[in-house]
């Protein structure tokens, strides 16, 4: 079965330089992904699959929200 884990802790686990990339980048993506389908009706779930573990099901947004606060404040 899956186990839900937040965005941030699998960022968290990546070089810092990744972690900036995915931050400018990825943020504003996943938001925009997370606010189309939301204007369907649904909910974004994503799913990550990594060799030799089960599945993890990454929660968007909660990313999505502080991505959301930091361009505000940028």
């Amino acid at each position: 079965m899956y186990r839900p884990i937040p965005v941030e802790e699998v960022i968290a686990a990546m070089p810092k330089k990744q972690q900036k990339a995915i931050a400018k980048r990825g943020a504003e993506l996943v938001a925009k992904v997370e606010r189309t389908v939301a204007a369907m009706g649904g909910h974004l779930t994503m799913i990550a699959t990594f060799p030799e573990q089960e599945p993890v099901v990454l929660v968007a947004s909660q990313f999505a929200e502080k991505a959301a606060r930091g361009a505000k404040g940028a």
